[in-house]
């Protein structure tokens, strides 16, 4: 009588999306067993037991973050599962987040589909760069408004008609007197100053 065998410490993986955990189980008793010795007191058969392979899904911010300060989660999925992006977007100063694309700058897609190949999978986020509002003011007026994209080199506005009596300044950006200046990641306003101008003195002669 056979009294032990010695069961293979590893089976060659036949499938692609399932990894041996080194265990098997007898075809008869249905007990998994582990891959060490085992007595016989009969003929039996044994049977491979298989893990679901895991694969690592990336989403990379590309230039962005998220509010926890990561630029890249990943998560672990199996085969043929779906893939789902995370509940929160990430974000970038002076960008608008579009969505995710399987390429860097790539077009984005709406749909990120399941695991169909045996390997990992990495998303990159797609950014388009956002536009501000520049809001001209005079007097506590509103003199017209424009936009502008961020890190733009922005041309102010051409000087309001002139006011008897005053001279235009120019225009003024957080107390600075500006002809031009870099779009920051929000909304701006620039505001104008006038001087009133020195009252011309004239003689007067009174004949009596």
């Amino acid at each position: 009588m056979l009294e032990s065998i010695i069961l293979p410490n590893k089976v060659k993986e036949i499938k692609n999306n399932q990894n041996m955990n080194n265990n098997y189980s007898n075809n008869i008793a249905g007990i998994e067993i582990c891959s060490d010795i085992e007595s016989l007191l009969a003929d039996a058969d044994y049977v491979a037991q298989w893990d679901e392979k895991q694969y690592t899904i990336t989403f990379d911010a590309d230039g962005g973050a998220w509010t926890t300060g990561e630029t890249q989660k990943s998560f672990e999925v199996e085969f043929d599962t779906a893939i789902t992006a995370p509940a929160e977007e990430p974000v970038r100063e002076g960008y608008n987040f579009l969505g995710w694309a399987t390429e860097e700058n790539g077009a984005v897609i709406t749909d990120l589909g399941t695991i169909e190949k045996f390997e990992d999978k990495t998303f990159f986020a797609v950014w388009a760069i956002a536009s501000y509002d520049v809001t001209y003011m005079v007097d506590g007026a509103q003199h017209s408004t424009a936009s502008a994209e961020y890190k733009s080199t922005v041309t102010v506005a051409e000087f309001p008609e002139d006011i008897i009596g005053y001279t235009f300044d120019g225009w003024y950006y957080e107390g600075d007197l500006v002809t031009e200046f870099e779009m920051p990641a929000k909304d701006v306003v620039i505001t104008g100053k006038w001087t009133k101008n020195a009252q011309d003195t004239f003689a007067v002669t009174y004949a009596y």
